[in-house]
């Protein structure tokens, strides 16, 4: 399928992510210039994020629909996965969300060859549902997911952020059918939409998969997302 990615296209609804690399932006402007959603980076292993609380309380001061993610980090002794899994709950026990809360699977290969059966993602995602109430999401790029996955279907109840790398196409990425949020981000405008600096670092567009009724609805139940219906761009 090919999607724009050089420009927001006007008929999708689109949303912002951001790490310590963005500052903090301003959400007026982000919002006054089509943002409707945000997914903010929460913590870098166990560590609290640069900017997360001012990201969250600005997004959600504005009407911007929020939503979080953590970068695990490969377990070793200090930093396991549940401890990080664990830890993001208890964080996010403050920071209620209208979005789902993210994993992001991508950096563990420096340190291993992880797969989503060992406790390199199922091992942060199983203690951190047993005491967070909340919708969880997997965040990961194709062609990680292709070496480091699995195609188990276990893995389609979780919704799936994307991020999107071959210009212009949208890769499937098995077991899942589709994404629910697909980032990218050929240009970088980032003062375009409230981010300090411009640069593909720094500005992180993305896109729900429906209509801005749908998103609402999907935000609305604020249950546990296990086996849905995937949507699909």
């Amino acid at each position: 399928m090919t999607i724009n990615f050089d420009y927001p296209d006007p008929n999708k609804v689109l949303g912002l992510s951001t790490s310590s690399y963005t500052g903090v932006v301003d959400w007026e402007k982000a919002y006054a210039n089509g943002v409707r959603f945000a997914i903010i980076k929460a913590m870098d292993g166990l560590s609290l994020s640069t900017f997360f609380k001012e990201n969250y309380a600005g997004a959600k001061a504005h009407g911007v629909l929020v939503g979080a993610y953590q970068w695990l980090r490969y377990p070793y002794a200090w930093q396991s996965a549940g401890g990080q899994g664990r830890a993001f709950a208890n964080l996010l026990k403050d920071f209620p969300l209208d979005l789902p809360s993210f994993f992001d699977f991508e950096s563990q290969a420096a340190y291993g060859t992880p797969d989503v059966d060992s406790n390199a993602l199922w091992g942060a995602i199983y203690p951190f549902q047993q005491s967070y109430n909340g919708k969880v999401g997997i965040y990961t790029g194709h062609y990680y997911w292709a070496e480091h996955g699995s195609t188990k279907q276990l893995w389609s109840g979780y919704s799936l952020w994307q991020a999107q790398y071959n210009k212009g196409l949208f890769d499937i990425t098995p077991p899942w059918g589709g994404c629910d949020f697909l980032q990218w981000s050929e240009k970088g405008k980032g003062t375009d939409y409230g981010v300090p600096t411009d640069g593909e670092i720094a500005c992180e567009l993305n896109y729900w998969r429906g209509t801005l009724s749908e998103l609402q609805t999907f935000c609305g139940g604020g249950k546990r997302v296990e086996k849905r219906r995937v949507g699909s761009f």
